[in-house]
């Protein structure tokens, strides 16, 4: 049961952005009528990439000409996305998907087998891939490495032979940060094994960038890739926005610089940010149609890239059609969904789909303890003090089975327990607070299901009705029933739980929401797959015992 919230007007499709190509040192650009705001020209840059009328397309190609952009783009010419996180990549893997190219992220975050095809359990991510060969090529001493030594090329083994398009090639977890646009040497390197290559930057408007930040990219980037860049001047956590916007501004500008500099690679640039519609040519100019003329995909596939395909015949958005779909992951991601909803099969999912180090469920290890404590004992210790709801809970993308139920060590009575449902205690508020564009995904299932689910469980129910029985939340009026509570209350209890994880999303429209049902094994991954861009196969029903519940 999928639904989305989102105030993303400005991605609908057709809208016009910046446009950018260099090819062969030549530099133009398309109409360009309310470009950034905040951004400035670079001293060093040429003052034209902001004050340019001439269009870049005109008409349509003719098929010859459309076979001839079809081929610019192929395994031996492929195309590097360097754009900076939360740069629209989302959208542009569904772009590409829908023109029916290959991207990287097939293999991406985990390990397919490069012959069987068969996805095995050692996860390996793009960007863990290229820092290690990036890093053999150093130990080696062989700064003249090209494309035909499969030993030293930059994308051995990382599925180079079967990908035309490369996303998502950075990494930052555990204890490496790996950028390739800001590694020193690494962009000459892959110019010299690819040297007509296709460069694509997407750019936005550095303030809107700066505010999709999310804490835990924050977080890495201070305690992981300012050790591991050391010639790039990575923002501190409290670093001011101006601070934040000058780093994008730097980044933007080392990319066309690169560009220019290297003829031979062919340049594209694209905006997220839309345009008025009052001018002609500024259509005429839109991404979707400056992306066929210079790729020869269907302008459609822009279009489709933004906007949601139902799946589902239950939609939360007021009856909206064409729900716009965001540009990027906006992390974190909190699940809201009560125990025993699918919260492990969450879990398993993403960390199949990101990699491991990026979920986490029910304890975290937070930097002021040295043993795991319960996510929602972190939550509420920072609720009670008026913290953000996650400082001090470690820097992970996805929060799962945050509820928190606890018997002092040596008592049997459940009565003494101490229960936290964030949820229910002030914990959407606080999220919203702290991160006020961050995604809840909530899944539901079956009342009844669950509640079998939730009494095979070691009668989860019961020792929620003993440990939770004075956890009524103010404004939705909900509380946990009592004890030995008929089996229709606990159903109305979870019916009206999902009701107002609902009614938060409405009153918060900031928030990205997402809503997907555990049973529905056709629907759910297929919407997943075009929320998150992680692919179907990472789904699967998790920790399903008859005995022991899910």
């Amino acid at each position: 049961m999928p639904s989305i919230r989102r105030r993303w007007g400005l991605l609908l499709a057709g809208l016009s952005c910046l446009v950018l190509v260099i090819r062969s040192g030549v530099l133009s650009t398309g109409v360009l009528s309310e470009i950034i705001g905040a951004f400035e020209t670079p001293d060093d840059g040429p003052e034209s990439l902001y004050n340019v009328t001439t269009p870049l397309y005109a008409g349509k190609e003719t098929l010859l000409q459309k076979q001839q952009l079809l081929q610019g783009v192929s395994r031996e010419r492929p195309l590097f996305v360097l754009s900076l996180p939360n740069s629209g990549s989302l959208a542009l893997q569904r772009f590409f998907e829908c023109a029916g190219l290959r991207l990287s992220v097939e293999l991406g975050r985990f390990f397919v087998n490069q012959e069987s095809g068969v996805r095995v359990k050692d996860l390996l991510e793009i960007g863990s891939c290229l820092h290690n060969n990036y890093v053999s090529h150093l130990m080696a001493g062989n700064h003249s490495s090209n494309a035909t030594s499969t030993t030293k090329n930059l994308l051995h083994g990382c599925g180079g032979d079967k990908f035309q398009v490369w996303i998502d090639m950075e990494i930052a977890r555990f204890r490496l940060c790996f950028y390739p646009s800001m590694t020193p040497g690494f962009l000459e390197l892959l110019f010299q094994q690819y040297r007509h290559a296709t460069i694509l930057q997407v750019i936005r408007d550095p303030i809107d960038w700066y505010e999709s930040l999310s804490f835990d990219i924050k977080e890495r980037w201070r305690d992981l890739c300012q050790a591991n860049h050391p010639l790039i001047s990575f923002p501190t956590t409290n670093a001011s926005r101006n601070e934040w916007t000058r780093f994008y501004h730097w980044h933007v500008t080392h990319i066309r610089q690169f560009a220019k500099q290297h003829p031979s690679w062919r340049y594209l640039e694209i905006s997220l940010d839309g345009h008025r519609h009052d001018e002609e040519e500024t259509v005429m100019n839109s991404t979707s149609q400056f992306l066929h003329h210079h790729l020869g995909v269907d302008p459609q596939c822009w279009e489709q890239s933004h906007h949601q395909n139902k799946h589902s015949n239950v939609d939360n958005t007021d009856g909206k059609a064409n729900t716009p779909l965001p540009p990027d992951i906006t992390y974190p991601v909190l699940v809201t969904a009560l125990s025993k909803s699918g919260t492990t099969t969450i879990h398993d999912y993403f960390t199949c789909g990101l990699g491991g180090g990026t979920s986490i469920h029910t304890r975290t290890k937070n930097q002021t303890s040295k043993r795991p404590v319960f996510i929602g004992k972190c939550m509420e210790y920072n609720i009670l003090h008026q913290r953000p709801l996650l400082q001090e809970c470690s820097y992970y993308k996805v929060w799962s089975d945050i509820q928190y139920l606890f018997r002092p060590k040596g008592s049997d009575d459940w009565s003494q327990a101490h229960c936290f449902l964030p949820t229910l205690g002030g914990g959407l508020e606080a999220f919203h607070d702290s991160f006020p564009r961050g995604t809840i995904l909530h899944v539901t299932r079956n009342a009844t299901h669950w509640i079998q689910s939730a009494n095979r469980w070691q009668q989860l129910q019961e020792r929620w009705a003993m440990a939770c029985r004075d956890h009524q939340h103010h404004h939705s009026g909900l509380f946990v029933p009592p004890s030995r509570s008929p089996f229709a209350i606990w159903q109305d209890f979870y019916h009206n739980h999902t009701e107002w994880i609902r009614q938060f999303a409405r009153e918060h429209p900031s928030l990205t929401y997402v809503e997907i049902s555990l049973e529905d094994s056709v629907g759910t991954p297929k919407i997943l797959n075009q929320v998150f861009g992680i692919p179907t196969f990472c789904w699967g029903h998790s920790n399903k015992n008859h005995k022991k519940g899910t």
